[in-house]
């Protein structure tokens, strides 16, 4: 498993060091300053993008599983997570992560919280704003089914920001979209405050730095807005950096993902809090 995150037992262990700190200064130093406190933020998550980097997929004719000449697919597959995160200040602009797998081994639960660390006293605790996109991958996941199955769900993912319910979905295979001639944009728009998806709220798709919009429209009652983009290239080449812009009752949420773009003739799956 890779990704920018950064290990929970350090992130402990450095909680449990400073405390001691503290309690040490307010005992011996009473009336002192609090150089040198941890600080540890939650972030504020203003959206998300998903998709797969690695995928290989194997069919097989399994005939010990009734009826004959019964199908077995196997996928292997990395899913790569890219989550925009608001910070406050420079410190929480450096960003960090923190990966805890829940649940049962046969649909494991991954569970994503952006955290920002750092001493009251260093010098990025200064006031700044902006947005911050991190990422994560897993990797690998792996599945097996009978084609007399339905495809299983490889894994499910909350991603636990700083206000709101966790943003939460299913991975499955149909994220790597194989055989497909074109990039699937498949967009969901949920509201801030109770994570139900939104009907009816404007959303554009514009290829970054440029003018071109890829894809725009409103979402339907399920909060959902899907559109294509034709590419000649090889599946899995990186296609194009693109900013999501969406409206709704007067709000306005934008997510940027510049540096791990959509992939070429793959699904880019995203979620928006507005």
């Amino acid at each position: 498993m890779t990704s920018t995150a950064r290990f929970p037992d350090v992130f402990r262990r450095a909680r449990i060091a400073a405390l001691a700190l503290v309690l040490l200064a307010a005992a011996g130093l009473a009336g002192c300053s609090q150089e040198g406190k941890t600080v540890q933020n939650t972030l504020p998550v203003s959206g998300i993008a998903y998709d797969v980097t690695a995928y290989s997929e194997t069919t097989v004719v399994d005939d010990k599983v009734p009826p004959v000449d019964t199908f077995r697919t196997t996928v292997t597959m990395d899913v790569r997570l890219k989550l925009e995160t608001a910070y406050r200040n420079l410190c929480e602009a450096r960003g960090g992560l923190e990966l805890r797998q829940i649940g049962t081994s046969l649909v494991p639960v991954y569970l994503v919280t952006p955290l920002a660390r750092y001493t009251a006293d260093e010098e990025c605790n200064v006031g700044a704003a902006g947005d911050t996109l991190q990422t994560i991958t897993i990797h690998p996941l792996i599945k097996s089914w009978y084609s007399f199955e339905v495809p299983p769900v490889f894994a499910r993912m909350q991603v636990a920001g700083e206000s709101g319910p966790p943003i939460e979905f299913n991975i499955r295979q149909d994220l790597a979209t194989p055989g497909a001639d074109s990039t699937l944009y498949d967009i969901l728009v949920e509201d801030a405050t109770t994570g139900l998806p939104i009907e009816g709220a404007l959303v554009a798709v514009q290829q970054y730095g440029t003018p071109n919009i890829l894809g725009e429209g409103t979402t339907s009652a399920a909060g959902r807005f899907s559109f294509s983009v034709a590419y000649g290239i090889l599946p899995g080449a990186p296609g194009d950096a693109y900013v999501v812009k969406v409206s709704y009752a007067g709000r306005i949420t934008v997510l940027e993902v510049i540096d791990f773009p959509s992939l070429s003739r793959r699904r880019e799956a995203i979620i928006v809090r507005v």
